[in-house]
């Protein structure tokens, strides 16, 4: 049984990210200074700190599964993760790129992944 914590696995992305700039000898002081104020930004967000994590264990359930279950729901009001795309995800004309259903086939079924 894994705990998987919001704020855990955040963390283990900007360690991941440093020891990838250490390994590449892409991680000048700035990228270095950049994540460690990440983290402290990260530390000090209380909502991320009594953010209630799960437990897992490997092998129970799909990347389909999941998929499955929150593909309904991506375009829902309410969808943080909608919310943080939207600067950054261009949008069409008059648009908002969340309602483009951009790469996750909400119109048209599953998306498609050709064969490699």
């Amino acid at each position: 049984m894994t705990y998987v914590s919001l704020l855990g696995f955040l963390l283990g992305i900007e360690g991941a990210a440093l020891l990838r700039g250490i390994r590449e000898g892409s991680a000048d002081r700035a990228f270095v200074e950049a994540r460690i104020a990440e983290i402290r930004t990260l530390l000090d967000a209380p909502g991320l700190a009594h953010t209630e994590g799960v437990t897992a264990s490997p092998g129970t359930i799909s990347a389909a599964d999941v998929y499955q279950e929150w593909a309904p729901h991506y375009d829902a009001p309410g969808n943080q993760m909608s919310d943080v795309e939207q600067p950054v995800v261009p949008a069409h004309p008059g648009q908002p790129a969340r309602r483009r259903g951009v790469g996750r086939g909400l119109r048209d079924g599953p998306p498609h992944h050709p064969p490699a």
